[in-house]
């Protein structure tokens, strides 16, 4: 098991690959492990792998993945047949992009997009995105070494764990939903620094993330009939609360997850 960050960098602007590569000379534990600028190379990077050689310390465990690429293949085809292959291995994986559609953002995440990074942001620069990655590091090294869940497993544990959380009293109407549902699957998987891995796949502050998770879970608890929470909430509650706290919360439905 490797405890570096390797990089897949998929980018098809010279200048940008080469300050990223001088960038990251001054961290010792982040290589570039890899360059390409096409989608159809970035794959052969992995179908060289079987399933058996995934402990290599030459596997990448995060890709960088510029979506538009100058190609035939776009940063969307690649996610598109990369969860084709089948891997037992979840690399991080990161995509920089210049288009804003909501249409495009949920075909990637749908397809195995980790985080967004918009070249658009004011703050946008190649060394920045080595900094956000390497604050990452600690989870998505242990995400990866773990290997807990394939992509397709991982799918149908969101599905359940959605599921269960909507007869619980989660309203699909509201973001938060979608907020405590990825902290559940970032904390079963990897329970260091879960929110701050869920803040900035959404861009918002871990304060304001946490924040939100607690008046949600407050909210379900105040509205929903007793006897529902009592059926499909079995965890200890301390009576002076009357309500789970976050880490409580958080903490039973990772436990439900990794049980389905």
């Amino acid at each position: 098991m490797s405890n570096s960050l390797n990089i897949l960098l998929v980018e098809d602007d010279i200048s940008s690959c080469l300050v990223l590569q001088r960038a990251a000379e001054s961290y010792k534990d982040i290589n570039i492990v890899k360059v390409v600028d096409n989608s159809r190379d970035a794959l052969s990077v992995f179908v060289n792998f079987s399933n058996d050689d995934t402990s290599s310390s030459l596997v990448p465990n995060v890709i960088i993945l510029d979506l538009e690429l100058n190609d035939s293949e776009s940063g969307i085809s690649f996610l598109h047949e990369f969860e084709n292959l089948n891997l037992s291995i979840n690399p991080f994986i990161l995509v920089t992009t210049n288009n804003t559609s909501k249409v495009i953002h949920d075909n990637a995440e749908e397809h195995g997009a980790d985080m967004f990074i918009y070249k658009t942001s004011p703050d946008y620069s190649p060394t920045n995105l080595l900094k956000l990655i390497n604050s990452l590091g600690p989870s998505i090294i242990s995400n990866f070494n773990s290997c807990r869940f394939c992509k397709s497993d991982s799918a149908k544990s969101k599905e359940k764990l959605v599921s269960e959380l909507i007869v619980l009293g989660f309203s699909t109407k509201r973001k938060a939903l979608n907020y405590i549902t990825d902290s559940i699957l970032q904390y079963a998987v990897s329970p260091d620094n879960f929110l701050d891995v869920v803040a900035s796949k959404y861009r918002i502050k871990r304060n304001s993330l946490e924040m939100s998770l607690r008046r949600e879970i407050e909210r379900v608890w105040l509205r929903q009939d007793p006897e529902v929470l009592l059926k499909q909430y079995k965890a200890y509650i301390h009576p002076d609360r009357n309500v789970p706290t976050l880490l409580e919360f958080v903490s039973y439905y990772a436990g439900m997850v990794q049980n389905f």
